[in-house]
């Protein structure tokens, strides 16, 4: 084998903050996230995919495709072949089954990063803080691969439920939710140092931790309680790296931090889905579709869907009134 052939690493572990912007890294808050970045490479210019939400990215994390080819468009859309009543929440378990189900297992149908290296004969095991659904998409076929998945929300949202009850035996019974997020951060933390990469060892280990992302929805940016939370998933970190540089071959592991997304502060909300009801459209903003002619998604990457795809006079219809409203941007 030749240089140019040889892997510059062993193992790897990767560690991924949700929501967490690069201008908010800070020697108070992040002293450990730049402890990394200090004696590594800083991809400075790397982006998240468009929409920018987590069940979204996750998915082009696990297979570097964009949402148009890997086919989760937003953290909640009208599946209305699998889940036609209803909006797809991705990030419910039971949802999320049912829809497989509908896919024959291949609702992410793309090679996925754990696909490839059960492929190699190798292991991903995940810890999960975040939803259950950020936890399936990050290796949907855990189960199939061979691999080990530990979700936070308990066996019932995770591909291997062994995981959870092992966590169960060597930490104890699963945090209680807080905000910020900072018992589970803190289980989380635990579980990768005291079992996952001593006893476990899989060739790559990847933690999801739920924070800053939690706390910025609900106390905002750069709040005390979002700094916190922020705090804490970096003191976690810190233990990770701390192991890694006991190791005898330490110089082998390669550490990965990464986030899926940003945030944004919104000064108001534009009652679009209203609007366009005023407006004469059939449209529903509901979980449940109903009868009407439109379904919708909201945040700040929502979509507006048909609920008859041959439909092209509301199509038409609704385009031409978006694209009047001065609120709106792009419409795709």
């Amino acid at each position: 084998m030749s240089d140019h052939d040889t892997p510059l690493a062993d193992r790897v572990v990767i560690a991924v903050f949700d929501g967490l912007r690069p201008d908010m890294l800070s020697a108070e808050v992040t002293p450990n996230l730049l402890r990394l970045a200090a004696r590594g490479t800083w991809f400075r210019r790397a982006r998240s995919v468009f929409p920018s939400v987590t069940r979204v990215a996750t998915t082009s994390i696990a297979t570097g495709a964009p949402p148009g080819v890997h086919g989760i468009v937003g953290n909640a859309f009208h599946h209305r072949e699998a889940i036609p009543e209803r909006i797809f929440d991705t990030s419910d378990a039971t949802m999320l089954r049912r829809a497989e189900a509908h896919h024959e297992g291949r609702l992410v149908d793309v090679e996925t990063m754990g696909d490839r290296l059960a492929k190699a004969g190798k292991r991903l095991a995940v810890v999960h803080v975040g939803s259950a659904g950020s936890a399936h998409f990050i290796n949907p076929r855990a189960r199939a691969n061979g691999h080990w998945t530990f979700s936070v929300h308990g066996t019932e949202a995770t591909q291997t439920p062994e995981a959870v009850e092992q966590a169960l035996a060597l930490i104890g019974p699963l945090p209680p939710r807080e905000t910020p997020r900072i018992s589970e951060l803190a289980y989380g933390g635990r579980l990768m140092t005291e079992h996952v990469l001593p006893v476990l060892a899989p060739d790559v280990a990847l933690i999801w931790f739920n924070e800053p992302d939690t706390t910025f929805h609900y106390r905002g940016l750069g709040s005390p309680e979002a700094k916190a939370g922020l705090k804490e998933a970096d003191r976690a970190f810190g233990a990770i790296l701390d192991w890694v540089e006991a190791q005898p071959d330490a110089e082998r592991i390669t550490v990965l931090a990464a986030s899926d997304h940003g945030q944004i502060s919104t000064g108001s909300i534009e009652p679009l889905f209203d609007a366009a009801v005023a407006a004469g459209f059939s449209l529903s903003a509901q979980k449940e579709i109903g009868e009407a002619d439109l379904t919708a998604t909201g945040g700040i990457s929502g979509e507006i869907r048909l609920r008859d795809p041959a439909d092209r006079a509301t199509l038409a219809r609704i385009a031409a009134w978006l694209m009047e409203q001065p609120a709106i941007g792009h419409v795709l």
